[in-house]
């Protein structure tokens, strides 16, 4: 949603992100796939949200909440409605660093530079074949 609380439709829709019906860490190569606030963990798997990731530890709470489940479920209905442009976005750099760490972490060092050059690739092609801001 928009700030004036107009929605902007699904993100999996308006995103080049593609949400696969089997959800597993492995997914988060490229990036973000779900919003935190659709993304519901059975309290006995998920660990604590490291707070020295100040800007993604979203992204690292839910791919190791992903490395200890043992299923997933979609759910194909909308979960959570949130504000565009939140707190990674408005500190843009700092979280593609942050992003860069915790992915470093799970993936290793090359995987992370080849996965980022394909991020990049891909929010390129998204700003030019949609018009649209990406980041």
């Amino acid at each position: 949603m928009d700030e004036s609380g107009k929605s902007l439709g699904l993100r999996s829709e308006i995103t080049p992100h593609q949400l696969p019906r089997n959800l597993k860490w492995e997914n988060f190569k490229f990036g973000m796939l779900v919003c935190h606030q659709s993304f519901i963990g059975k309290k006995s798997i998920c660990s604590d949200f490291l707070i020295e990731h100040h800007y993604s530890a979203d992204i690292d709470w839910e791919i190791n909440c992903l490395k200890a489940s043992q299923k997933t479920i979609y759910l194909p209905f909308i979960l959570s409605k949130y504000l565009t442009g939140g707190f990674s976005v408005k500190n843009l750099r700092a979280s593609l660093l942050d992003r860069f760490t915790i992915l470093k972490k799970h993936f290793g060092f090359w995987t992370t530079v080849i996965s980022h050059f394909y991020i990049l690739l891909r929010g390129l092609k998204f700003i030019i074949t949609q018009k649209s801001k990406y980041w």
